[in-house]
């Protein structure tokens, strides 16, 4: 299974791509700490999805995986805590 995942919006959020689509969610960073915000939206409509337990379990880890180890300009990588929320749709 194929994935990307992008750092968008001037940092402010994470698209996950794959075969069944585009995925996007809200993230933030204070103090060493990413955020990222659920529910996220999908498709080119930005239409907001609540995640299946399947897809939840399929994209947040990499997503969590993927922001713990920023590389800022290609080079310069950094270690981050990551903490996903909820909120209220």
């Amino acid at each position: 299974m194929t994935y990307k995942i992008s750092l968008v919006a001037r940092n402010e959020g994470v698209e996950y791509v794959d075969e069944n689509g585009v995925y996007r969610f809200n993230v933030s960073l204070e103090n060493g700490v990413w955020t990222v915000y659920l529910p996220g939206t999908f498709g080119d409509f930005h239409e907001i999805k609540v995640l299946s337990d399947e897809d939840r379990n399929r994209i947040i880890p990499r997503v969590v995986e993927c922001l713990s180890k920023v590389r800022w300009l290609g080079f310069f990588s950094k270690s981050y805590s990551v903490q996903v929320v909820e909120q209220a749709t």
